[in-house]
């Protein structure tokens, strides 16, 4: 579902860059449909009143969060 690429990876080249396959991009497109409804379920019905343009700006921040620490800092706090 997913090939290492022959370039490293952006940033100081220690990893390898993934491609994802025509296999991988078909099960997530199948994926999908039960993803989208578990986002429903479990986030936006739980939402209640809050509108939801707060909600993406709560959502752009943690975003920009993570990419601005990256997955480095996870594994250090973890």
């Amino acid at each position: 579902m997913i090939r290492r690429s022959a370039s490293k990876a952006p940033g100081d080249g220690r990893g390898q860059a993934a491609v994802l396959t025509d296999a991988g991009l078909e099960r997530i497109q199948g994926a999908w449909p039960a993803h989208l409804e578990s986002v429903r379920r479990v986030v936006l019905a739980n939402l209640g009143d809050l509108p939801l343009a707060e909600f993406a700006r709560a959502l752009d921040a943690i975003a920009a969060e993570e990419t601005s620490h990256g997955p480095a800092r996870r594994r250090a706090a973890g």
